[in-house]
C-alpha cells in the first residue's frame, strides 16, 4: 500500500513513509517464536532482532 501511494502521490511531489512494527508473539505464531532456527532466519530483516 505504501508503495502504491508513493507512486500515485509522488507525481504531485508528495512523499509517503511507513513505519512497520516488528514481530510480536501471539497465539498464531507461538510455535514459530519458540523455534530458534525460525527466529534466526526471520529476525535477519529486523534491526532489533527481538520479538515485540
Amino acid at each position: 500500500m505504501t508503495r502504491a501511494l508513493a507512486v500515485e502521490l509522488g507525481k504531485s511531489g508528495i512523499t509517503v513513509n511507513a513505519i512497520a512494527p516488528g514481530w510480536f508473539a501471539t497465539e498464531m505464531n507461538a510455535e514459530a517464536a519458540d523455534d530458534p532456527r525460525y527466529c534466526s532466519v526471520a529476525f535477519t530483516s529486523q534491526c532489533s532482532r527481538t520479538l515485540g
